[in-house]
């Protein structure tokens, strides 16, 4: 039975992975990882193994022993072993994680690290059946998704796990029946480990009712992996057609989100904000809560920060999300020497002497008078009377439902004190005027970004 097993995974890994394929292997010296070994050491595929190790440095015996052992397995079957060693104990207390997230990160660091200098196809590890129900335990105790209840999938970008649907049972009769040797790490028999805890001393109980457990997880997480991907083609399409970028800035119509059901929302929340998350980063549910509930809002504007400096904001009828440190300077102050057209970061700016009405504003200027391009300050106004009557800009703004995102980008024209142009605001200074007789200058102003955001 056993023997077929792997057989029947040996054509299977055939689908994943061409002949003479370049593998990264994680190798830790542990049954799993020695069962993969020689899986695919004994493949007519002839794969181009590079084994790789990693010595976490948290028991320096154990650690030292289960390097060695590895060394010599790779010398015997002529394997290249790659080895790096880390200080997990002192890396996870200066980044506050725990010695298992430490270790994770770590190892996939050097595995990826190992794939890209080799230009290997896959990185190829040793989870099992096993691991994958003690995966979906641990996220459902602490809380999750969908997509995070689908655990550890068989293939993932570059990773593969040929052996998930295999229970550790049938994997040590491979192992014995093969004479193969492997050692044992200590670690996982220390339940302060949130993940050996609930090896040892839940599964044991719920095997109790249902003998068939791993089986059971195993057929429940393909139906939740069925039901993602059907979501994600939904939330594939959405993004494509709906989600505008522009200057690093993400928008979406408001209108188009409340259309749809909020499981699709929350869905489309959550990919569009992990694009701004690294690996190491998790997206908690109340990030994409307080997101939806932007959408939903009464209130014209409202802000969230997700992390550090994205933010999901609200202007009026539509939806922003960015990373602060990414998007367009808007605290600009540029001298206008010239009339001559001129490019910025995110707006054009035309000059003319001939009239076109059409798309051009046209200003009395004097011969001493100079333009500044500036953004917008708290207590700005505009003159639109000979008598001094002005008006804040802050009220024409919230009177024009120009989102707060978009207020410090839009260029105001200024000639000393005086602003004289706002461009995307109807509001109109005392100095605009389209008389023949007046010394006129024309001024417009394109910009695809405020075009997108207004």
């Amino acid at each position: 039975m056993t023997k077929k097993i792997f057989q029947n995974l040996n054509s299977k890994i055939s689908k994943f992975l061409s002949p003479n394929s370049k593998i990264i292997l994680g190798l830790s010296g542990g049954s799993d990882s020695v069962a993969l070994l020689h899986l695919f050491l004994n493949s007519e595929n002839n794969y181009n193994i590079i084994a790789c190790h990693v010595n976490h440095g948290i028991d320096i015996d154990q650690s030292r022993s289960h390097e060695e052992f590895v060394k010599k397995l790779c010398k015997k079957t002529n394997v290249r072993l790659l080895i790096k060693k880390i200080d997990i104990p002192k890396l996870s207390k200066k980044h506050k994680l725990g010695i298992e997230e430490m270790s994770r990160i770590k190892r996939r660091e050097f595995f990826e690290e190992s794939l890209n200098k080799f230009n290997a196809s896959k990185i190829v590890l040793g989870h099992h059946l096993d691991d994958q129900a003690e995966t979906f335990i641990m996220r459902l105790i602490r809380g999750t998704s969908l997509v995070g209840l689908e655990s550890i999938k068989e293939l993932n970008g570059y990773y593969y796990r040929p052996m998930i649907a295999i229970e550790k049972n049938v994997i040590i009769k491979y192992l014995k029946n093969n004479n193969l040797q492997w050692v044992e790490d200590l670690s996982n028999n220390d339940s302060k480990f949130t993940r050996n805890f609930i090896r040892t001393n839940i599964i044991p109980l719920i095997k109790q009712l249902n003998p068939n457990f791993n089986n059971s997880i195993k057929n429940t997480i393909k139906m939740i992996g069925n039901t993602n991907t059907f979501l994600n083609k939904k939330v594939d399409k959405f993004i494509k057609n709906k989600v505008i970028e522009c200057k690093n800035i993400k928008i979406i119509n408001i209108e188009e989100m409340i259309k749809i059901p909020k499981a699709l929302n929350y869905a489309i929340i959550s990919k569009v904000l992990k694009g701004y998350f690294s690996l190491n980063d998790n997206l908690i549910h109340k990030n994409i809560e307080d997101a939806y509930a932007l959408i939903l809002s009464e209130k014209p504007s409202g802000q969230v920060f997700i992390k550090k400096n994205i933010i999901v904001e609200r202007g009026y009828k539509k939806l922003y999300i960015y990373d602060l440190k990414k998007i367009p300077r808007n605290n600009f102050k540029y001298d206008i020497k010239q009339y001559h057209n001129k490019e910025f970061d995110f707006f054009k700016i035309f000059f003319t002497t001939k009239l076109d009405k059409k798309n051009y504003s046209y200003f009395k200027l004097g011969l001493n008078d100079n333009i500044v391009i500036r953004t917008f300050k708290n207590g700005d106004k505009i003159f639109y009377s000979k008598k001094n009557k002005s008006k804040k800009l802050q009220d024409i703004f919230v009177n024009e439902k120009i989102p707060k995102l978009a207020r410090h980008f839009i260029p105001l024209f200024v000639v000393g004190n005086e602003i004289i142009k706002v461009p995307f605001v109807s509001a109109k200074s005392v100095r605009e005027s389209t008389r023949k007789k007046d010394k006129l200058i024309g001024i417009k102003v394109t910009s695809n970004l405020l075009k997108k955001i207004i």
